[in-house]
């Protein structure tokens, strides 16, 4: 659940961005973001999200191109500084616990290209579609 809040917090910080909030904006985008990473990793998923719907808004609603160059700049700087912040934050877990703590690997199959894909979708399709 926390992970939605931060994802819609992002999208709002995002929008924000692209009118052309200020340097405190840009900092709660970095801290919001990397505050999502240290509550779960798979925050991935909801950043990339904002970041790709931050570009593709940039460019439909800013024609001014040195505008648009500067806040990329700016964005993909905040994304270096939210990845460095993120590992900083995490570089306790790895020292006491080791890099297994955020990567689960003992539970995902070796192999996942086109033939673990091909061979399990169906079936986990069928499984989640009869028990609703």
């Amino acid at each position: 659940m926390i992970v939605v809040l931060f994802f819609l917090i992002l999208m709002i910080l995002a929008q924000r961005l692209i009118e052309g909030a200020g340097q405190k904006t840009w900092i709660l985008f970095v801290f919001i973001s990397a505050a999502g990473f240290l509550t779960i990793p798979i925050m991935l998923y909801p950043f990339m999200t904002v970041v790709t719907l931050f570009l593709l808004n940039l460019d439909e609603k800013d024609k001014a191109k040195r505008r648009r160059s500067n806040i990329k700049k700016t964005y993909f700087l905040a994304v270096l500084v939210t990845a460095v912040l993120t590992a900083i934050l995490y570089l306790p877990i790895i020292y006491f616990n080791g890099l297994k703590a955020l990567l689960p690997t003992d539970s995902l199959p070796v192999d996942l290209g086109m033939s673990f894909f091909s061979q399990n979708f169906l079936p986990s399709m069928i499984t989640v579609w009869e028990k609703h």
